[in-house]
């Protein structure tokens, strides 16, 4: 098993100076925000058991645009929080992305894990409403710190493998990281993706997984695209290589916070 992770790692690695390992996301292609396109798949979150969709438990905020700016690390790690918020109050309230990117240290590599510690030592994140995402580098608001609308106590890091990162997701959304071939990931349309993998980090929110009647598994990633990109602005994935890291390493190095 960690022969197996430290090999991944290592593939991933190459040809990444300059922290791509961290929360340098892949920018969407610049037809994304205007140019809709029909999806092919045939996933939906009705999909027959076994499955579980957060969407249809009302605990996933509407896709976002991240626009050309590498933001995906925040957008996915405050869609962990809006879930686990939602999941303990009943309450799903839209938080700000902006907030994290802005006042936390961009330059750091894990910046999913960064954006987690950020909010902890904040004592709580604002909301959209307060602090909205305007997707583009500006410098932290300082007099909207104390606006907390969610706050979580910690984080941990103890995903190993699909099974760790089924049983994580089955209590919250997650947020996720996949290395990822550009040209490939920008003309996904729908269906379930198998490959290729690539050399580019990009975040991501894992809201549920589910199997066709077939018998292929998937897992269902929200994306920041904006709803003409993939299946409505989703990414579903194959999943059930339960001896490795998941696909293009969907279940390696997994922040899940508390």
């Amino acid at each position: 098993m960690e022969l197996a992770k430290t090999i991944v790692l290592l593939l991933c690695l190459i040809g990444t100076a300059g922290g791509a390992l961290g929360g340098f996301c892949i920018p969407p292609p610049r037809s994304a925000a205007r140019t809709p396109r029909l999806a092919t798949s045939v996933l939906t979150p009705t999909t027959p058991r076994p499955s579980l969709d957060w969407r249809a438990r009302g605990a996933v905020t509407p896709i976002m645009f991240q626009g050309q700016i590498g933001s995906c690390w925040a957008i996915s790690s405050v869609g962990a929080i809006e879930g686990l918020h939602k999941i303990q109050t009943g309450r799903l309230v839209r938080l700000s992305s902006q907030q994290i990117f802005d006042c936390s240290n961009k330059s750091m590599a894990d910046s999913d894990l960064k954006a987690f510690d950020w909010v902890v030592r904040n004592g709580g994140v604002a909301s959209e409403e307060t602090y909205p995402y305007v997707g583009r580098v500006q410098d932290c608001k300082r007099e909207k710190l104390h606006m907390i609308s969610a706050s979580i106590r910690r984080y941990k890091m103890d995903i190993r493998d699909e099974l760790d990162l089924l049983v994580a997701v089955s209590y919250k959304p997650v947020s996720v990281r996949m290395w990822l071939d550009p040209p490939s990931f920008y003309n996904y349309t729908g269906g379930i993706f198998t490959g290729p993998c690539g050399k580019e980090a990009h975040g991501m929110l894992l809201v549920g997984y589910g199997a066709l009647a077939d018998g292929r598994e998937y897992w269902i990633l929200r994306n920041s695209y904006g709803v003409h990109w993939g299946d409505q602005g989703y990414f579903y994935v194959k999943r059930g290589a339960y001896h490795l890291p998941g696909l293009c390493g969907l279940a390696f190095l997994v922040a899940e916070p508390e």
